[in-house]
């Protein structure tokens, strides 16, 4: 096939992302497992001097059979210094770095000349770009020339139609003429035609405890359930999680709701770009597999959580909820739920059988 041009398609913020390295709280290198792709693992092998011997002694295999770098026991990268500056880096520059750590917070999804990306909420910057935003954010695209030959197995039809249905929902989400549970409504009448149309089947999908306009513990207590089960990450996951379940009880929860709702610290534009930004990330997955309403209702879910985790900020704050708490939150999330496969793939699942 011949080669031809590339198209990079991402929000219009995209280019304001700049590391933030040693002033970061929440450093990428903390916390998580470090993957290291097969040729960076081979050019670690011959890294000469101190840095090279110490990152060798801290390499591993991992269960699949590649290959990751431990964290101490405080669950820093053994790279980290103790000014939160990755000493890989500082000694061979960023060509030495693995593919994870020069991607993060960038992650996308690419079929036939098309790679769309976006920046991660789990990095501490992105999530200050993010939240200072107040118009609806739009998605620029640009041509890259001689980059793409492979179609992925996706047709120039398909393409066009998820492409319609990622466009049509984020438009319909962005409608500020209407309050936002009315748009999340449309958003998932048309999410179920565009299934109907794409299964030729008149079956449509309607869950419950996912209602955004709905505010009964009972359904709350089922989305909780699920993150609940999922794999802990980290501490202050857990840590918010017991934060959750002593302030939304439920004879509480309906009330604490209302109330953070109609305060002036809920930001209807915040949960429309989370809206957005989870839609912009997931809904073009329906391209390999067809599950345009699984990933629909995956952003409400999300959405939901979040705007629930805000309402528990809000009250253990004594009735505040600032910029910077909705960043962390926001943070914390992602960092916990989006960036491990099996707990999205959890949620995936109970929309399923939802």
């Amino acid at each position: 096939m011949a080669e031809r041009s590339m198209i990079v398609r991402v929000p219009d913020y995209f280019s304001e992302f700049s590391c933030i390295a040693g002033d970061c709280k929440d450093s990428c290198c903390l916390g998580w497992e470090i993957d290291i792709d097969e040729d960076s693992y081979e050019y670690y092998q011959t890294l000469p001097g101190e840095v090279g011997e110490r990152l060798r002694k801290g390499m591993y295999e991992t269960e699949d059979g590649g290959h990751g770098i431990r964290t101490n026991n405080c669950g820093r990268c053994i790279m980290l210094n103790d000014k939160n500056l990755c000493d890989l880096y500082i000694a061979a520059g960023e060509a030495s770095l693995s593919e994870v750590c020069t991607d993060f917070p960038r992650f996308g999804i690419e079929y036939r000349n098309v790679e769309q990306k976006c920046l991660s909420l789990a990095c501490e910057e992105v999530c200050r770009i993010f939240f200072s935003k107040t118009k609806p954010v739009k998605f620029v695209e640009q041509e890259l020339f001689g980059d793409s030959d492979d179609d992925q197995g996706v047709t120039e039809e398909e393409a066009a139609f998820f492409e319609e249905v990622q466009r049509e929902l984020i438009a319909i989400l962005q409608d500020r003429t209407k309050p936002i549970g009315v748009r999340v409504d449309e958003y998932l009448d048309r999410a179920n035609e565009y299934q109907k149309k794409l299964s030729q089947n008149d079956v449509e999908k309607h869950i419950d405890w996912l209602s955004f306009n709905d505010f009964s513990y009972e359904h709350f207590d089922i989305r909780f359930g699920i993150i609940n089960e999922m794999e802990l990450l980290r501490q202050v996951w857990q840590d918010f999680k017991d934060d959750m379940q002593s302030v939304l009880t439920e004879g509480d929860y309906e009330k604490c709701m209302k109330e953070y709702m109609d305060s002036s610290d809920y930001r209807e534009n915040d949960i429309e770009q989370l809206l957005v930004y989870f839609t912009f990330r997931y809904i073009m997955n329906a391209i390999y597999d067809s599950n345009i309403m699984v990933y629909a209702y995956l952003s409400v879910m999300f959405t939901m959580i979040v705007r629930d985790m805000n309402a528990t900020r809000f009250y253990k704050n004594g009735g505040s909820l600032t910029i910077e708490d909705q960043m962390e939150v926001a943070r914390i999330f992602s960092k916990e739920v989006e960036h491990s496969e099996e707990n999205v793939e959890a949620a995936k699942e109970e929309i399923i059988w939802g």
